[in-house]
């Protein structure tokens, strides 16, 4: 009995992993896709948004032309709508990883070099600060 257990809950991983596979195929080019809009669209960041807290006109349609685009893609490509959710999953994924990475390697670089050789207050330190003072650490 115990080992038909194990056989039902083998299948249903087997069945699971090769339902994730296909629709990590599937989604992945998609996902892909959007991420080159992005890029190529050179969208404005920083301050988007009027005193009213509306999006400022020029930034909006910069934002609206893009948003056509993807949702072209998306309904050119016949993408299941339960998939819709998990493919922006895919997009933030690689930006997520870039970014604890970055983050990571800065914050060790900064660890060894010590604060108190900095003579200013540590908002104003620049990465070139940190990386000459870390230069003159490797070359002790």
């Amino acid at each position: 009995m115990a080992s038909d257990l194990k056989k039902i809950l083998k299948a249903k991983q087997l069945d699971f992993e090769k339902e994730y596979n296909a629709r990590l195929e599937r989604c992945r080019p998609i996902a892909q896709k959007i991420i080159e809009i992005i890029a190529e669209s050179n969208l404005p960041t920083g301050d988007l948004f009027d005193k009213k807290q509306q999006m400022k006109e020029d930034e909006s349609k910069a934002y609206e032309e893009t948003t056509l685009k993807i949702l072209r893609l998306v309904l050119d490509s016949g993408v299941l709508y339960a998939d819709r959710n998990f493919i922006f999953q895919l997009i933030f994924q690689p930006v997520e990883q870039i970014k604890l990475k970055v983050l990571q390697s800065i914050d060790r670089s900064f660890e060894r070099a010590d604060e108190n050789k900095w003579g200013k207050d540590t908002l104003d330190i620049t990465m070139d600060d940190i990386h000459q003072e870390l230069l003159s650490i490797e070359g002790k």
